[in-house]
């Protein structure tokens, strides 16, 4: 037993050498390896290993020629360790912890090369978002945000060039009021600016312990903003999103987690124009279009009736409602749904559906009143069309 032990000791203090002894007297080549699987496991979202690569850059800040570069890519590790708890909902306090000690490697970083701006853009972001993390304690966020404001003030004065200084300011600017030059738009605009900004900087050489992230990022936070500003553009959130993967297909966090959003959006969307052209065809009595929105094998099921199986049946159902409500003029119709569940290529929605329409003989307004609840199928081109449809009238409620 007691060999075994000294064995575990001996393998133990032989990878405490290798992990934490001297580092060799140039280390660019091994920092550089271990930048590259930060920034990789940065992208796939995986939390314990930029922890463990934090630590891996430890015995190179003793080496001043890279000093600043080691810190920064510590720090970089650390930020990147939050944001991706961002979205796992992590604790807090390990966000936190995670942004303090991010925050400082940043500060050593500009310390140690104080024209380094990627240093003090780094620096703003865990400021930032430490503030979040502490909106509720009013002195500590003055002190962050009186920090955060110089370092971005420092960065946009020395690197008005450097896409990763839009990539920051742009969160920043998509919170701010218009009025304090803030907004949705301007967020955008940043972003934009900061794509010119990386095509400005093609070509230009720079050492590989510097960083040269920016572009795919830009492109995400072009897709997440396009997908949650006030008026959601689904189609563009896609477009930039799929750049994005194109430059960085292992990111988990556009693959697995935003490209859902968007999808799920531009499905909402397209079933939201299912259900307008339904309005509209109903009030006009465009029966062919009305015919259009259902799928070949649909079956709908009307009150007081049996299946209706297909488009032959339905083309005979709609020539039969085409010669009755030839004698009525539809003067209104509102479609209500409580709840849609999408569900793959399929989805489905229940609500009510209210209308009147006029007699043309008479004058006489007749109400109607039904529940309804439909399956929708999504279609190879990503229109949606109705696949089953039952609906009941709706029982009447004494005043």
């Amino acid at each position: 037993m007691a060999i075994r032990k000294l064995a575990i000791t001996v393998i133990l203090a032989t990878a405490n050498c290798v992990a934490f002894g001297a580092p060799p007297k140039d280390g660019r080549e091994a920092v550089l390896r271990i930048v590259t699987q930060i920034q990789r496991a940065d992208y796939e979202g995986d939390r314990r290993a930029l922890e463990r690569l934090f630590i891996e850059l430890t015995p190179f800040v003793q080496q001043e020629a890279i000093a600043s570069r080691v810190h920064y890519w510590r720090g970089f590790a650390l930020w990147r360790r939050a944001l991706n708890g961002f979205n796992e909902e992590a604790d807090a306090r390990d966000l936190a912890d995670d942004l303090e000690r991010g925050a400082a490697e940043f500060r050593a970083a500009a310390k140690a090369d104080p024209k380094f701006v990627d240093a003090k853009i780094g620096a703003g972001s865990c400021l930032a978002n430490l503030m979040f993390l502490n909106r509720s304690d009013a002195p500590r966020v003055k002190e962050l945000l009186a920090e955060m404001r110089q370092v971005l003030a420092e960065a946009e004065k020395e690197g008005t060039e450097n896409p990763r200084l839009y990539w920051v300011l742009g969160p920043n600017r998509w919170y701010l009021p218009p009025e304090l030059g803030g907004g949705q738009e301007k967020a955008i605009e940043t972003y934009k600016q900061g794509l010119e900004a990386v095509r400005k900087s093609r070509g230009h050489e720079a050492t590989p312990l510097d960083p040269s992230w920016g572009e795919p990022e830009l492109l995400m936070n072009l897709a997440w903003s396009n997908l949650h500003r006030t008026t959601p553009d689904p189609k563009a959130a896609e477009s930039y999103a799929r750049s994005a993967l194109a430059m960085v297909p292992c990111w988990h966090y556009v693959r697995d987690l935003l490209m859902p959003q968007i999808v799920h959006a531009m499905d909402v969307a397209e079933i939201q124009k299912l259900r307008d052209k339904d309005i509209s065809a109903c009030i006009a009595g465009d029966y062919e279009m009305l015919a259009s929105l259902f799928t070949e094998d649909a079956v709908v099921m009307p009150p007081g009736s049996g299946f209706v199986r297909g488009r032959a049946e339905r083309d005979a159902t709609m020539a039969k409602m085409r010669e009755a409500m030839s004698q009525y003029e539809v003067i209104e119709y509102h479609e209500d749904f409580e709840e849609l569940k999408i569900l793959g290529s399929d989805a489905v929605e229940w609500g009510t559906i209210n209308g009147q329409m006029r007699y043309i003989k008479t004058g006489k307004v007749e109400k109607s009143a039904y529940k309804v609840m439909r399956v929708l199928r999504k279609q190879p081109g990503g229109d949606w069309k109705i696949a089953r449809s039952i609906f009941n009238d709706m029982p009447s409620v004494s005043p």
